[in-house]
């Protein structure tokens, strides 16, 4: 092999399976002699066959990415999420694989395999923590998708094979990672073995390419998941067929002769029998046991798509989580209340039972021999007997950061709380936000260096870092109640008086029309540079807004002050002083004071408008849901709350109402956003307001006036 030759960790299809070679002439096997093509800036394994599982037809994904490769990946992300918006997510959140955090180490961190990478979201994610990955596929689409992303993100470091599943053509003991997340149940349909075997010897084939200490990132359903007792279908499309015995399930795919489309574009050969295998608990183990993995980790997960919230089984981390996610679902909040009332009474060895058995989903770390020692190990060393945890992931922006909350066995309220970068370029922006707690929330952090991350540790009863790490000192604070008006004005008070300390100086209205008219102007350039047609018409909001804005009064200022960014319900929280009481936490009528979390979009310049809307929007209409933000709008409450932040900014209330779209505008363009409001969820709410404000005809109250609630918002 000459100096210009480069053995690969590939192997050729040939029954040999040689390591392929690369050279300048392309990449052949020595011993069979085949050369396969990379073209395409793919290893294409699969030469001359064709294979389409897709969420779009042949003829949309070419229109699709004719698009990203004339105008970049952004542009086909936003009409993808246009045409299909539960993608927008999907293709561009951060969060995707923070599960890789359940075994992620530092010290094995050079190599990676991606297996069925789709769009490449997680191959993108993948890139920050691994040296060199992998990113596999069998649909050519997809992987042409995935190189547009790479290749205007500037993403050097990963490899793209097209290969058909099971096979995993690559050398022994090659990887640090293998990552499997909604695979493992589709890979029985490519053969005629039985489901189960067919399982288990792929299975072994990661196995075989793991190194010797390396991990398999699997995320799957639970076979007797409760999200098919609600009336989801299963992987068949049929309803309750995954809780039936597999003969009898069999019978019924057979009978019905269907499939799981799910809206997907699927073209491979139809599927009439009962193969999609899934799992419990304990058959994970067994055909992981099987397959040679020696030791497995397993946790329940919400979802294994976009894994917010995922710990081991633990009555303490249930009851957590209900607590946790009882303001964030209000159509469900009355069935959660009750089942936290419920789970309060029933003996934790019951409820730890029931979760094993129902939990929607699982994430499963495998090791190959001696299990290494883990980020999370060393972040939850301390841990005694006595306690649990429960993994929340960060926002979907690339700065987010992730969360441990330690908790007692026997009481579901945090002792702890420890906190790092998702990846190792935001670790600055991570100090940033604690620096923020120090400095606005009363909370005394430090920082300290573990591995490539920065994890920050809280110990609110002496406030002393533990085993060197960082520590904060304060109790656990808890979500503020969202059924409640006054402790959504007592947010407001505290955000007025915070951007009063950060206030930086007073603008000129015609500094702060400049920037109004640029947001405007950004949303309407990156429509016309996607040539997207319809939708809301930015046009005339834009001429509403800055002509509202030029009939104010000439010397009026606003003023240029920090911004939270994130200012919203779920980051706004209150002491329990009952409990765990704070010193100097509470106002002169005795009411405890907010305490303002998740500071990682902090400016220090901003305007004093954003923040107070998207508060106020996250109450009335959670995730900016098109039918609630439509109610909000015309909700005298709503229209209450616009008044009163007027009447603390001394600017008239017709002002505050212009600054809903200008705050949706903001969520489009701003790239860091919490990836909150993406464009195709962005024009519907842009549409409503216009519509609102032109039935706000009679009595709207004049600019030049003093804050007054308008009628039209009754």
């Amino acid at each position: 092999m000459t100096q210009a030759q480069q053995r690969l960790p590939l192997l050729c299809t040939c029954e040999e399976k040689s390591q392929l070679i690369e050279s300048e002439s392309g990449v052949a096997c020595p011993n069979c002699g085949q050369i396969f093509s990379t073209s395409n800036g793919v290893y294409d394994l699969e030469p001359g066959k064709e294979y389409y599982w897709n969420e779009f037809t042949p003829e949309e994904m070419r229109k699709l990415l004719d698009l990203g490769w004339a105008e970049g990946w952004d542009a086909m992300a936003t009409a993808t999420a246009k045409a299909v918006p539960v993608m927008g997510e999907l293709l561009r959140s951060n969060a995707r694989l923070d599960s890789i955090f359940h075994c992620y180490s530092p010290d094995h961190a050079q190599t990676c395999l991606d297996v069925g990478c789709g769009w490449g979201t997680n191959t993108e994610i993948l890139s920050h923590l691994y040296e060199e990955v992998w990113s596999m596929d069998g649909v050519s689409e997809r992987l042409e998708a995935t190189r547009i992303r790479l290749e205007d993100k500037g993403i050097e470091n990963v490899r793209l094979v097209r290969n058909f599943l099971p096979r995993m053509p690559f050398a022994d003991n090659t990887f640090d990672m293998v990552v499997i997340k909604g695979v493992l149940e589709w890979i029985p349909l490519a053969t005629t073995e039985h489901p189960t075997e067919t399982q288990r010897n792929f299975l072994a084939e990661v196995y075989r390419v793991l190194k010797p200490g390396g991990c398999l990132l699997l995320g799957i359903e639970n076979r007797f998941g409760a999200q098919y007792l609600m009336g989801v279908p299963d992987h068949t499309g049929l309803h309750l067929t995954s809780y039936l015995p597999r003969r009898l399930a069999d019978l019924a795919v057979r009978w019905n002769q269907r499939r799981k489309t799910d809206d997907h574009v699927i073209s491979h050969d139809s599927t009439t029998a009962y193969r999609p295998y899934t799992y419990t608990k304990a058959g994970y183990h067994k055909i992981l046991g099987e397959a040679g993995f020696n030791e497995t980790d397993i946790y329940w997960a919400k979802s294994y798509q976009t894994p917010r919230y995922s710990a081991p089984v633990s009555a303490a981390n249930v009851r957590f989580f209900l607590d946790t996610t009882t303001g964030k679902f209000r159509r469900f909040q009355g069935t959660i209340s009750s089942a936290k009332a419920l789970f309060r009474v029933i003996p934790p060895g019951l409820i730890e039972t029931g979760m094993t058995t129902f939990t929607p989903n699982f994430l499963i770390c495998s090791y190959k021999g001696e299990r290494p020692q883990t980020m999370q190990d060393q972040l939850l060393s301390t841990l005694d007997k006595d306690q649990t945890w429960i993994k929340i992931g960060g926002s979907d922006a690339e700065q987010g950061r992730i969360q441990y909350f330690i908790l007692d066995k026997a009481n579901p309220i945090p002792k702890r709380i420890i906190a790092f970068a998702r990846y190792p370029e935001s670790t600055a922006a991570l100090a940033t936000e604690y620096d923020c707690l120090n400095r606005f929330s009363g909370i005394t952090a430090e920082m300290h260096q573990i591995g490539p991350k920065a994890p920050i540790t809280s110990e609110p009863t002496t406030g002393k870092p533990t085993n060197g790490r960082i520590a904060w000192s304060s109790p656990y604070i808890e979500s503020i109640e969202t059924n409640d008006a006054h402790a959504v004005r007592r947010g407001l008070v505290w955000l007025e008086e915070w951007q009063q300390k950060t206030k930086i100086a007073d603008r000129s209205l015609a500094e702060f029309a400049a920037h109004v008219s640029d947001i405007f102007a950004q949303v309407q350039a990156q429509k016309a540079d996607t040539e997207e047609s319809g939708g809301a018409d930015w046009g005339s909001i834009t001429q509403i807004v800055t002509g509202a804005l030029a009939g104010l009064p000439p010397h009026s200022v606003i003023a240029e002050c920090a911004e939270h960014r994130d200012f919203a319900m779920s980051n706004v929280r209150y002491a329990r002083s009952s409990t765990l009481p704070i010193s100097g936490r509470t106002d002169s009528n005795g009411n405890d004071q907010p305490f303002v979390i998740d500071w990682d979009l902090y400016s220090e310049s901003g305007w004093p408008f954003a923040d107070a809307i998207n508060y106020l929007l996250s109450y009335y209409a959670p995730s900016y849901h098109q039918d609630r933000f439509r109610q909000t709008l015309s909700n005298p409450e709503f229209g209450e709350m616009l008044d009163y932040w007027a009447q603390k900014l001394d600017v008239p209330s017709e002002l505050v109402w212009y600054m809903i779209p200008y705050q949706i505008a903001r969520l489009v363009i701003d790239s860091r956003n919490d990836g909150l409001l993406y464009r195709a969820q962005a024009e519907p709410l842009a549409t409503i307001w216009l519509n609102a404000h032109q039935q706000r005809a009679l009595h709207q109250t004049d600019l030049s006036g003093t804050a007054q609630h308008s009628p039209e918002l009754q």
